[in-house]
């Protein structure tokens, strides 16, 4: 007798994993950052990289590098990878996320720095713009400035009486001078929160963005950062008023304070008085009206 063994061999295809350094929370204007691609132990690879779903026109290799973030790079990175003449392909990495908030909209008092670069020899000396108007007492690479007005900031660089490059593109940057208050809201909406149940603050500032948010009740400060508060299984100790301010942590700046919000947590579980008004009705009806058909009592001929 001969036992012919039939050996299947099931190729599973592989999912890369994406990784990023630095990898912060938040990444700011000119930092550079790296994302990573690893197809497991297999070489030959070549790598595709995608921004929001979409393919990056960027060298095939594992490492992809933004050397200056701004706040066009903020989305969802992946990637994938292929090899062969077919070719074969990897499935598509999760996610990894880039926040490179938005300062084009600032706030009096806010302080913000200004970078000229060039990439080119060294020894060079720079003049500042401001809507194409010089700043005689801004000479440094780098600028700070305590925001009082908006304007487009522009530079260049020169060397010696003769050489000069050519002037830089304007950044537009918006100044506020009214502080914004941000809007905050419960959910759920219900008028009476009841022991047992959860319930959440939201926080929003309609402008802008790299806020951190605070939280305060009766004054007291609560040990949250997210715009989001939320209470599990509710009971009499969380009474109080409530209320947020968002601020950005690189100015130090914040807003106004929230309106505040008042929470009253019944002392009875939503469960006990769903049964009592349950009884009552019962009774009621029994009492007031022994013939009708909702105490299940027959009718009569």
């Amino acid at each position: 007798m001969i036992n012919l063994v039939h050996l299947l061999s099931i190729n599973v295809r592989p999912k890369p994993t994406v990784s990023r350094k630095p990898n912060f929370d938040k990444m700011f204007l000119g930092e550079s950052v790296t994302f990573t691609c690893a197809a497991g132990a297999f070489s030959g690879w070549e790598y595709l990289w995608y921004h929001d779903g979409k393919e990056i026109q960027a060298p095939k290799t594992d490492v992809y590098t933004i050397d200056s973030v701004d706040h066009s790079y903020s989305g969802e990175y992946s990637c994938k990878a292929k090899r062969g003449k077919g070719p074969f392909y990897t499935e598509e990495s999760e996610t990894q996320s880039l926040l490179v908030p938005d300062f084009a909209q600032m706030y009096v008092g806010e302080k913000v720095n200004f970078t000229c670069k060039v990439d080119v020899s060294s020894g060079w000396n720079y003049k500042w713009y401001i809507n194409g108007t010089l700043l005689p007492s801004a000479t440094s690479k780098t600028i700070t400035s305590s925001l009082s007005d908006g304007g487009k900031y522009s530079c260049k660089a020169t060397r010696g009486e003769e050489t000069s490059t050519a002037q830089s593109a304007e950044i537009q940057q918006d100044v506020h001078e009214k502080k914004p208050k941000p809007l905050m809201t419960q959910e759920p909406k219900a008028d009476k929160v009841y022991v047992g149940e959860s319930v959440s603050f939201v926080c929003e500032v309609d402008v802008s963005s790299g806020w951190e948010y605070h939280w305060s009740k009766d004054g007291i400060a609560l040990h949250s950062n997210s715009n989001v508060f939320k209470i599990r299984d509710a009971s009499s100790s969380d009474n109080g008023n409530y209320e947020c301010v968002a601020k950005r942590d690189k100015s130090a700046y914040h807003t106004l304070n929230s309106d505040r919000r008042s929470l009253q947590i019944s002392g009875e579980s939503k469960k006990g008085i769903s049964k009592v008004a349950y009884l009552f009705l019962t009774v009621g009806c029994t009492t007031q009206n022994p013939e009708s058909h909702c105490c299940g009592n027959p009718s009569t001929t």
